[in-house]
């Protein structure tokens, strides 16, 4: 899948930074996570491995579709298209690899 420097786009792929990243947010069975740009979806299986509920949010369309496919046997996921700062959702914590052009407001 193709960047699209207009969304801000940058992909984590590093897994053991992915995994640190869930470390460090200390995420208990009792959390609901509110992850805003799912992109390659990277993050999604280890919150999952973790939370009682994920909610990933993303604005590109191509990259909702293919998480939706991806992620489809995670029965603790929540998958959303849409600018995910402009949605009321109910959560406890929050963690992403935020997109550039998000991270710079």
């Amino acid at each position: 899948m193709k960047k699209r420097h207009l969304l801000g786009q940058h992909f984590l792929v590093s897994e053991s930074i992915a995994k640190s990243i869930v470390d460090f947010a200390s995420i208990t069975k009792k959390d609901t996570i509110l992850e805003i740009g799912a992109g390659r979806g990277i993050l999604i299986p280890y919150l999952c491995q973790v939370a009682k509920k994920v909610i990933s949010v993303e604005k590109d369309k191509e990259l909702y579709s293919h998480a939706l496919e991806k992620f489809s046997n995670l029965s603790n996921l929540t998958l959303k298209h849409g600018d995910g700062f402009k949605m009321d959702l109910d959560f406890t914590i929050f963690v992403s690899n935020l997109p550039y052009s998000e991270s710079k407001k």
